[in-house]
């Protein structure tokens, strides 16, 4: 029975979309106030400070109302906006705080508390992020604990700022704290214990993402990797804000810039993994970040070193050395990129590292002629991890696709989980690959690895466009040779029923004249009897010529004929031969096989005995004669062999010929025989 959802499910549902439109208005309210609170502030933030807030809050809070609605009941969607939020609070309490100790705003202890612990809400968004991406839940269980522990050291942290004895930091130490306090060792408790707990929420969290990442399949890998482009730009982040602070003595320019880009960066790659996880190959892009800005720092370091050995070695300051390690650059960049790539995609970009180097090695090995471009299918089921592909080329005669074996491409059979992809040179097809409907989120994957395969791909495509014009040219020849066999034997029905029969009529009409004149004119029975023998030569020289066009001996079958061969040749003769129907055409080839063969052996093998055999496997007819004499035999152009090869392919078929000397002869033929 289908489970109904109920209000718990309904709740679990609606309450984070919920929440992420409570942060969305929390952040309105947020950005209004500080738009209102502006002109009262006698040392605001810097315009383009505040620009850069306000659009990163309003741009994070969208992709956390964006997600909250594509992914209902995800709360990743509204852990985003609660980071929006933080931002336009943090915003809004620098104006306040400005305008409120200034005297021209009121609530100064809340505006300053608020400022100067805002921070938390940062970083308990990010606890939370790491803790439930991509899925809305921790990945078991046990890792619920940091998703409480995090909000509770958030609360302790504001408790024990909101409730210490200590004044404000400058530059609002003279604000009094907006509630009374508590001792100084209370606060410091509740602070350093809320911190304490929060950084072990975000070591877990840390944790939780790694062991998500380690199990993750499918899908969810690719969401993961997005977060990983991003993990590290937090602390590199908080690194340059800590090194900004040590230097001027304060988190300027370069410190908000980069923590602004990271709190962009991380929504980013979040909405993609969830919304457009394979709209991207985030392994290429890992991997190509990371390849043009380690060549950058690669060629910057050879172009100054250069320089400076050229400088050094010539003296003062030279246009030389600066045109040398151009040079040197410019000659180094295609193999530093080319070597720097492949070391990054084995690391980063592993499956398909792998799939295009398959592919690769294989097309070497079809140029060193040690592998056939058939194979290029199985190498492809390999390489993209489908065992059910199949690859179809493409014939421009025929104008269709047709598999590895000739037989045209079937028709799609509605939901069967495949898909397809059209290989293409230029405007010209090459060949349709159909895989796993699973390998269209990987589209870049499918790309590359049949880039690397266009050789392999066009050499199968030439050699089934070669294959099917000479089984044309074989039927073709088997029509022919059908053809003629069909004209032959209505030429000798034609003898047999038109001529000879009118001239065995003459002969006897002449007989009955002779009857007729007997005793009248003597000289003219002899006329006659001379005529009637005439007609009787002439007859035998057609049934000679009949028999010439098809053996006689064929009218009981191809046993019957190959019988009587034996009783005609003058050595043993033993005959195995099939009693069933054959095809004409198929009887008359393999019985001039078998006299032609009988024949050899009987004057220049030297045997003593022949075994012919005639049996049928599958489709196919085959004639084998063998023999005892001396060996040797072979097929020279005009001879006997050589017109028997010709006949047997005419026919469509094969023919063999093992004649070691001394060791007999072993002809043997393979004839289609379909029907």
């Amino acid at each position: 029975m289908p489970r109904h959802s109920g209000p718990c499910d309904t709740a679990s549902v609606r309450l984070p979309l919920a929440a992420a439109w409570a942060c969305a208005a929390t952040s309105a309210a947020a950005l209004a106030a500080a738009a209102i609170l502006w002109p009262r502030a006698p040392d605001p933030p810097s315009l383009a400070q505040a620009a850069l807030e306000g659009s990163t809050a309003v741009a994070v809070v969208v992709a956390g109302l964006l997600i909250a609605r594509r992914r209902p009941g995800n709360p990743v969607g509204a852990v985003l906006a609660l980071l929006g939020a933080a931002a336009a609070i943090d915003l809004t309490a620098t104006v306040w705080a400005a305008a409120a100790s200034a005297g021209r705003a009121g609530g100064a202890g809340w505006a300053v508390a608020l400022l100067e612990e805002t921070w938390v809400l940062f970083f308990l968004a990010m606890a939370w992020l790491a803790l439930l991406f991509p899925d809305g839940r921790p990945p078991s269980p046990r890792w619920r604990v940091p998703v409480v522990a995090a909000p509770i050291a958030a609360i302790l942290i504001w408790l024990g700022h909101l409730l210490s004895p200590d004044p404000f930091e400058a530059p609002y130490s003279a604000v009094p704290h907006p509630v009374a306090g508590v001792s100084g060792s209370a606060a410091d408790a509740l602070r350093w214990g809320g911190l304490g707990l929060l950084l072990a929420s975000l070591a877990l969290a840390a944790a939780a993402m790694a062991v998500r990442a380690r199990r993750a399949r499918g899908v969810e890998r690719l969401q993961m990797k997005w977060l990983a482009v991003v993990a590290p730009l937090l602390p590199l982040a908080i690194a340059a804000a800590l090194v900004e602070s040590l230097v001027t003595g304060d988190i300027g320019v370069v410190g908000a810039v980069a923590l602004f880009t990271c709190v962009l960066a991380l929504p980013a790659a979040v909405s993609v993994a969830m919304l457009r996880h394979g709209l991207y190959d985030v392994d290429r892009l890992i991997s190509r970040t990371l390849a043009w800005g380690l060549l950058t720092i690669l060629l910057a370091a050879i172009f100054a070193a250069v320089a400076l050995t050229v400088a050094l070695a010539i003296g003062g300051r030279s246009a030389v050395g600066t045109g040398v390690a151009a040079l040197v650059i410019a000659a180094a960049f295609g193999p530093l990129r080319r070597r720097l790539q492949r070391m990054l995609d084995r690391r980063f970009d592993r499956d398909r590292f792998h799939a295009v180097a398959s592919v690769e090695a294989f097309t070497e090995l079809l140029r060193d002629g040690r592998a056939e471009p058939e194979g290029i299918e199985d190498v492809l089921r390999r390489a993209l991890g489908d065992p059910g592909l199949r690859l179809f080329v493409w014939l421009p005669d025929a104008e269709t696709h047709v598999d590895m074996a000739g037989a045209p491409q079937p028709a799609p059979v509605a939901g069967d989980g495949r898909s397809s992809t059209a290989v293409r040179r230029g405007d010209q097809a090459v060949a349709l690959v159909q895989h796993d409907a699973r390998l269209d989120g990987r589209p870049l994957l499918v790309a590359d690895v049949l880039r690397a395969a266009a050789l392999p791909l066009e050499v199968a495509r030439l050699g089934s466009e070669a294959r099917g014009r000479l089984a044309e040219v074989r039927e073709s020849r088997i029509r022919i040779v059908r053809a003629g066999y069909e004209e032959r034997r209505r030429l000798e029905r034609d003898l047999h029923d038109g001529a000879q029969q009118r001239l065995v009529a003459l002969g006897m009409t002449l007989r009955r004249l002779q009857r007729r004149l007997a005793g009248a004119d003597p000289d003219a029975g002899a006329v006659i009897d001379g005529a009637v023998d005439q007609i009787g030569h002439t007859v035998a020289e057609l049934r000679d010529i009949a028999r010439g066009l098809r053996p006689g001996a064929l009218d009981g079958g191809l046993g019957t004929a190959l019988d009587d061969l034996a009783r005609r040749t003058p050595l043993a003769m033993q005959v195995e031969a099939p009693s069933g129907h054959l095809p004409d055409d198929v009887q008359v080839a393999a019985f001039y096989v078998a006299c032609e063969a009988v024949a050899n052996a009987v004057k220049h093998a030297g045997a003593s005995r022949i075994d012919v055999r005639v049996h049928r496997e599958n489709d196919d007819l085959r004639v084998s004669v063998t023999d005892d004499g001396v060996g040797g035999a072979a097929s020279v152009a005009g001879g006997g062999l050589a017109g028997l090869a010709d006949r047997v392919a005419a026919h469509g078929g094969s023919l063999r010929l093992e004649s070691p000397r001394g060791a007999g002869t072993r002809l043997e033929v393979v004839l289609p025989c379909a029907s």
